[in-house]
């Protein structure tokens, strides 16, 4: 697709942060004669921006744009203690079988504007702003039983820092006139509400309920993992064995209602349409108001280092479309449809009668970061239990791979074809115990309903085409198989940030010598659509939350000449030491040679932002990148710098399943070795067995690691030459490989 010019392209993996991003104007700090031309980029911004309301459509608060320094009053909420201590409040029991999982307590309350917080005055408009303390809450969400803003009107949630940010959230798409906020880790949260001048009736709001983090799912140190999975049998979606499901896990969310967790899948229907259809176990959304109070979180995931920093990809409110007593399914309408920069997947769907040779789950076990199971055996038709009804259930015997916990009711099975056939209902596999799991077959409750105008069946084939089965799709229309991911430093180079002849600041960043801007250089040799692309930020810091970049890409051979493209990023919004995802507003079309890079708004040391880019290649290495200093110059032959080089930046693939290569043999590495071997086996090959034997023919014991890219076996051998055999439903194949010294 791309020329090898100017460095070699080479691909990068994917899992990587992906934050929502707008095309908005912001400025530096308020000042009085600024604060009106804020006020009236917030009319224009309202005005034709996309209405992601439940996301926030990315505004300011007016208390930040007019840097307002009375603090507001703090409510103390007291939670139950006595609940608190229960087990209700941990990992449930092995023993109960549904797999809901509660991790907060509520309290009542009935807040509103007129009887507590305090009313400030700005240029902008009214902020009514209180603050809410839970003593050793992990985290605090907010429901509110009445939410019924007025046009222009908005509502924030965030950190007393400003650390995290949720909104501006509107009243748009509010079926029921209610809302549950996504969490603020910590054990205190600012309630903010924005009226536009010359506004005296705001509307209705009213909280109804605070909800008390106790078990830690959102705590702080979660949103960076440590690197450790916490449990042995987690199996991250985005390590080995979640490689060929990298397009499916983009359907799955977790779910938080009434203070549980549970997981849900997006469906697609017959038409290929946006309508947001989820699908999620009915013992855990059982009446509208549990569906209307719904807050799902997408991308919720690390990256398979577990060093992952992300945002919360947020939705709240749903519809139920179908559900029937004794079937554990209900089928929602979400209030939004996930947005662009969710990345949304529609789950295709199989409705046959087929019996699945193996089977995949995807979920959040325990509220955790995207998961994974495989069963790489034929799932089998079984009843859950008293109270369902009977052969409606897929029966997992065991997994092979990963286990399901509270917290996964309602997660997606997968069939072989990557296509879903049923949702989590319950069962008896933990991290402790492999015992079998159930799931509610799509099949038997297809056309279930009481009411057949809702029922699954007339939401996702509303044509009534009869078709038993459709792939999954990306509802925004990109083809999985027309993109790539590339980047112009190769897997080998070592990625810095130099600061060699500055006296402050990064040579890909804001420093002394006043750079403005910086570009990479990519050439292709045909037209080129781009959706997005990473860039990975190295240093990152800031003295005011409205601080900000523009991302532009340019048309240009030798530099950067006609913008086509730009977008304001808030570096609130960004993260430093992960490559950051930036979605653009529409997919831009460049040919030729083009350049994609940034301009800094800001020259001072108290606002530092740098990206990572390849070590110096040397005088006759290649480099791509370019930097404005009044004119645009390349850094390989800019004096005092000479340095040959490429920003880390890298054109993303429109994401599509990864297929493994073709092999007929059985391949052991490493090979010699010392104490185990992984192995790549023939397509469909499923290792159901291993045997290992010395060239006398005695058996000696190993142990199998089944996994999705290269099982492992482990063994304890003296130093020699061994044969492994490995069996899959009568067949098997053997290789030699050989045990040296210690």
């Amino acid at each position: 697709m791309f020329t090898a010019l100017p460095v070699l392209l080479t691909k990068v993996c994917q899992g990587r942060s992906s934050i929502t991003l707008k095309k908005k104007w912001i400025g530096l700090p308020a000042t009085p004669k600024l604060v009106l031309r804020y006020f009236l980029m917030l009319i224009l911004m309202t005005v034709n921006s996309l209405a992601f309301c439940q996301t926030g459509d990315g505004s300011i608060p007016f208390s930040v744009l007019a840097g307002l320094k009375r603090s507001p009053v703090f409510l103390t909420i007291t939670a139950d203690t006595a609940l608190i201590n229960t087990s209700a409040f941990k990992s449930q029991p092995d023993s109960i079988p549904v797999k809901a999982f509660q991790f907060a307590e509520r309290t009542e309350v009935a807040i509103t504007p007129a009887n507590a917080g305090v009313w400030e005055t700005t240029t902008a408009g009214s902020v009514w702003r209180l603050g809410i303390r839970s003593a050793k809450a992990y985290s605090i969400y907010l429901n509110f039983k009445t939410f019924d803003l007025i046009n222009g009107a908005r509502l924030f949630v965030y950190s007393p820092k400003l650390e995290q940010l949720r909104g501006g959230i509107t009243s748009t798409n509010q079926a029921f006139k209610r809302l549950s906020t996504p969490p603020i880790s910590g054990d205190s949260l600012i309630l903010e509400l924005d009226v536009p001048a010359g506004v005296s009736n705001f509307g209705h709001l009213q909280l109804s309920r605070v909800y008390h983090d106790v078990v830690g799912v959102f705590k702080k140190s979660n949103l960076v993992s440590t690197g450790v999975s916490a449990d042995l049998c987690d199996q991250n979606i985005n390590c080995e064995n979640g490689i060929y499901w990298q397009t499916e896990k983009k359907a799955v969310c977790k779910i938080i209602t009434d203070g549980a967790l549970s997981t849900g899948c997006m469906m697609g229907n017959t038409a290929k349409g946006k309508q947001p259809y989820l699908i999620t176990a009915y013992h855990t959304m059982f009446d509208s108001i549990h569906a209307a109070d719904a807050v799902f979180i997408f991308n919720y995931e690390n990256n398979c280092n577990q060093t992952t920093l992300h945002e919360l990809q947020s939705l709240s409110g749903a519809t139920i479309i179908a559900s029937t007593p004794g079937m554990d399914y209900a089928l929602l309408r979400l209030n939004d449809v996930p947005p662009p920069s969710f990345s949304p997947y529609y789950a295709g769907w199989d409705i046959r009668d087929n019996v699945p040779l193996n089977g995949v789950c995807i979920h959040h076990p325990g509220g955790k970061h995207t998961q994974i199971a495989l069963d790489y055996h034929a799932i089998s038709t079984a009843s859950f239990g008293m109270g369902y009804l009977p052969n409606s259930s897929w029966k997992v015997e065991r997994w092979d791979i990963g286990s399901t916990e509270p917290g996964s009711s309602g997660a997606p099975l997968f069939n072989q074809q990557h296509h879903l056939i049923g949702t989590l209902t319950g069962g008896y596999s933990s991290c402790n115990y492999q015992g079998s799991d159930f799931f509610n077959k799509l099949n038997t409750s297809w056309d279930a309903s009481l009411n057949s105008v809702n029922s699954i069946k007339a939401a996702l084939d509303p044509a009534n085409s009869g078709a038993g089965v459709i792939d999954g799709y990306d509802p925004y229309g990109f083809n999985p198989g027309d993109c790539d991911t590339i980047s112009q430093i190769s897997a080998t180079e070592k990625k810095v940030v130099s600061s060699a002849g500055l006296q402050w600041g990064y040579l890909s960043g804001n420093n002394s010598s006043g750079f403005s801007a910086f570009a990479e250089k990519f050439t292709t040799a045909s037209s080129l659509l781009i959706p997005g692309f990473y860039i990975d930020v190295a240093s990152l810091s800031y003295a005011n939350p409205a601080a900000s970049i523009e991302v532009k890409i340019w048309q240009g051979n030798n530099s950067p000449q006609k913008e086509i493209y730009h977008q304001t990023v808030f570096l609130k919004d960004l993260k430093a030491g992960i490559a950051n995802y930036i979605t653009l507003d529409s997919a831009v079309k460049v040919s030729s040679g083009f350049f994609i890079g940034y301009q800094i708004n800001y020259n001072s040391p108290a606002y530092l932002f740098a990206v990572y880019h390849a070590a110096d290649r040397g005088k006759r290495g290649s480099s791509s990148m370019y930097v404005f200093n009044g004119s645009w110059n390349s850094t390989q032959t800019m004096d005092p710098f000479y340095y040959s080089t490429s920003l880390a930046i890298s054109i993303t693939e429109c994401y599509g399943r990864s297929t493994a290569l073709t092999r007929n043999q059985l391949l052991l590495f490493p090979n010699p070795t010392n104490n185990y071997v992984d192995m790549i086996t023939p397509d469909g090959f499923i290792v159901s067995d291993v045997r290992c034997y010395d060239i006398s023919g005695h058996q000696h014991p190993v142990i199998f690691r089944p996994s999705e890219v290269a099982p492992r076996v482990f063994f304890d051998l003296q130093p020699g030459v061994y044969l492994l055999y490995v069996m899959s439903a009568g067949k098997q194949m053997a290789s030699k490989f050989i045990v040296q010294n210690r």
